[in-house]
């Protein structure tokens, strides 16, 4: 997910203040990604997520993934 939006990182990361956010949704491979429903506790493939980037430096890098969503 990250590789792909490269660019557009990229270009956030140009204008971005410290403490800005920014969501990006893909798909996901299908491989080793999974969602429990919270009504019946199954298990099933996540299809699409959501990433959450916020710039501010940790660990030495100038942004941090804050959060990672699976969907079905």
């Amino acid at each position: 997910m990250l590789k792909d939006n490269g660019p557009r990182i990229d270009g956030w990361l140009k204008n971005a203040r410290d403490g800005n956010k920014i969501f990006l949704d893909g798909y996901t491979s299908g491989r080793g990604t999974v969602v429990i429903e919270n009504a019946n506790r199954q298990r099933k493939t996540a299809r699409r997520m959501r990433v959450t980037i916020v710039k501010k430096e940790h660990n030495g890098m100038i942004y941090y993934v804050q959060t990672v969503k699976l969907y079905q």
